[in-house]
């Protein structure tokens, strides 16, 4: 099999991660996949999930060139917002396998407004991209609510992050360290969802992106796509206004 990238992968609005390739084969292509891998990480880390998961659609009958784009929205990983190395690998009946040069990218993720919900998703991150920084994760967590009165006002939230440092402190094998990993992303989520609508999240997330794609001089075509999604969210946060 023969797969390459079409373009620079990309993020969508709402931060899922877009990729547009194409592939061929002589016996026919049964399965493609996107390799995802930390850049210069520590090789003695030990990350509290596995690499991503990223199956790639298989180009249709009707495409000319054989290409095809894939959109997921993998932002809940930790390794969002990281430097990585994408590479496309795609297998054919006879089991022959291709593989794509390595790509190499920041992976985009979920962008959090709450300053509050942002520090929660950070300190998840620390430990879960090497749960032998749970000591610093925690040290972070606990300089967070040292003067409570000043930083969470909301008294549910700061029992929500003091529930939190207790899982991060007992933790002790990659179960617990998964399970707190899950609960402090809730945590952020919900902070963040709660401060925002839906249409007004999808509305913030249109301009990000069109700003960003300003800055960095991307295509007319990208241009007017992400012109349109700003179009859409405008109108969904007007309608819900």
């Amino acid at each position: 099999p023969v797969i390459a990238f079409k373009g620079k992968p990309r993020a969508a609005a709402n931060g899922a991660l877009e990729i547009e390739y194409t592939l061929t084969d002589d016996y026919g292509a049964t399965a493609a996949r996107a390799e995802i891998e930390p850049l210069d990480a520590d090789p003695a880390a030990s990350p509290v999930y596995p690499l991503p998961e990223f199956a790639l659609n298989l180009p249709s009958r009707a495409s000319k060139d054989h290409s095809a784009l894939t959109s997921r929205n993998i932002t809940e990983h930790p390794l969002s917002g990281t430097k990585v190395t994408v590479t496309l690998v795609a297998e054919d009946a006879a089991g022959h396998i291709g593989k794509s040069p390595a790509l190499e990218m920041v992976l985009p993720a979920r962008p959090f407004y709450n300053p509050l919900a942002a520090a929660i998703a950070e300190q998840r991150q620390i430990f879960a991209l090497d749960s032998r920084k749970m000591p610093e994760a925690l040290q972070y967590s606990r300089a967070m609510t040292l003067r409570p009165e000043e930083t969470i006002p909301d008294i549910t939230q700061f029992l929500l992050i003091k529930s939190a440092q207790t899982r991060m402190a007992i933790a002790y094998d990659d179960a617990a360290f998964r399970d707190t990993a899950d609960y402090m992303w809730q945590i952020a989520t919900g902070i963040e969802d709660g401060a925002l609508s839906d249409a007004e999240r999808r509305l913030r997330e249109a301009q990000d992106a069109l700003s960003k794609a300003l800055e960095e001089g991307a295509s007319d075509a990208e241009i007017a796509r992400l012109m349109q999604e700003l179009r859409d969210a405008m109108q969904n946060y007007l309608s819900e206004m």
